[in-house]
């Protein structure tokens, strides 16, 4: 399935272009510890680390909704 335009558009407006794991997880309907397990088992989608020392890991809002569309778990 594709993300539809509706979908990704809410998404863009509630949270931005780019989300951490917090909004990752609001967005999946899933504890916000799962974001991370899936980063850990190379399961979830793309994400970046931005930041000083690159520590901060941010993933593109439009590739969230992507997958998760994708899985079939878009709330």
């Amino acid at each position: 399935m594709r993300p539809t335009d509706d979908t990704t558009a809410a998404a863009l407006d509630r949270y931005g272009p780019l989300i951490g794991d917090r909004e990752f997880a609001e967005l999946a309907g899933v504890s916000v510890h799962a974001p991370r397990a899936w980063r850990q088992r190379r399961q979830g989608p793309p994400y970046r680390k931005i930041g000083p020392g690159a520590r901060l890991v941010r993933y593109e809002t439009r590739v969230v909704v992507s997958w998760l569309l994708g899985r079939g778990n878009a709330a």
